[in-house]
């Protein structure tokens, strides 16, 4: 996904595909754990179809709601040893800023999860604010409204143990308009235009220091080619401002973060980061350092599939937010 339409359109994906981020009972790269199984008052189940509420709270988006429902395709006692169930999803978004997005998602595994299918469509409505760019009226945020629709395909067939190979695709067909007459020079800021060129990469890693200690750190880096509109900028991916503050052609980050398990269900984090935008739109802290530092709370929600209910304050050079999600 485009990285602005990611904040709502991931969000919905792992709402409604059952939480990808921090499984445990199956740790394969790609596998949506089978939440039917843990007793919770976070769902609503019946059956084989289960509904999850999620809230969410950021400096991008504001706060608000996502409602998912899945229906997970009966196995047998052989398929359910060898692969995850198949799963069809829909999801939707909606928060205090008038922020609305919708999706279905499609995930299936066959041939004794040897191949895998995910597929998301969906559409989005999201009003997000900017920055003035530092020539102009510096300081002072600007609407910025985005309207599109967005699809995703990736398949994939397993190449040795738990390394697969596979192809994707990814469609925005999107609008965007600004409530002022800023310019910015390395984007184009029009109504309907076409990305070319997208480049990213990421990298993480995670150390068990002592039973209840553990120490995880990543980096990225992102980079933006060709006619690219501002809402696919890069964006400097970090806790404490919002998204859309700092958007570059270029952007890279780096944080580390310490999680002590408290309890059976709470845990705290601290974490650090540092990160860095190039060519960018509004000219604000252009290729200095960007701080990122802060605390939170978990509390685990879903024990057998280590799902936590994230409560962040993350602090920055000139802003602070609350975080709150599900993952």
């Amino acid at each position: 996904m485009i990285r602005i339409f990611a904040l709502a359109g991931l969000s919905l994906l792992f709402g409604c595909s059952a939480f990808a981020q921090d499984a445990t009972t199956d740790t394969r790269p790609g596998i949506a754990p089978d939440i039917r199984e843990d007793e919770t008052r976070l769902k609503v189940q019946h059956g084989n179809f289960v509904v999850v509420p999620i809230p969410i709270s950021n400096p991008t988006l504001e706060e608000g709601l996502v409602a998912g429902a899945a229906y997970f395709y009966p196995q047998s006692e052989e398929e359910e040893k060898l692969q995850p169930a198949s799963v069809t999803a829909a999801a939707g978004l909606y928060t205090n800023n008038d922020s609305r997005t919708l999706a279905l998602v499609q995930q299936n595994y066959w041939k004794n999860n040897k191949w895998r299918f995910t597929g998301v469509v969906g559409g989005a409505d999201l009003r997000l604010s900017l920055l003035a760019p530092e020539e102009s009226i510096a300081g002072t945020s600007v609407d910025w409204r985005i309207n599109g629709k967005f699809l995703f395909a990736k398949i994939a067939r397993r190449i040795k143990g738990n390394w697969y190979g596979g192809v994707l695709t990814r469609l925005v067909d999107a609008s965007q308009s600004i409530e002022s007459d800023l310019t910015g020079f390395e984007f184009d800021t029009g109504s309907d235009i076409t990305s070319v060129q997208s480049y990213s990469a990421a990298y993480r890693s995670f150390h068990s220091l002592i039973d209840s200690v553990v120490l995880a750190w990543e980096i990225q880096g992102c980079n933006r080619g060709g006619t690219a509109p501002l809402w696919d900028a890069c964006t400097v991916k970090l806790r404490g401002f919002s998204a859309t503050d700092y958007l570059g052609r270029v952007s890279g980050s780096g944080q580390i973060e310490a999680r002590w398990q408290l309890s059976e269900r709470w845990g705290m984090v601290s974490f650090a980061g540092a990160g860095y935008v190039g060519s960018s739109f509004n000219g604000i802290r252009e290729r200095e350092a960007i701080p990122s530092y802060g605390a939170g709370v978990r509390f685990t929600v879903l024990k057998a599939k280590r799902i936590n209910l994230r409560l962040d304050y993350a602090r920055s050079t000139d802003s602070d937010a609350v975080h709150i999600s599900v993952g």
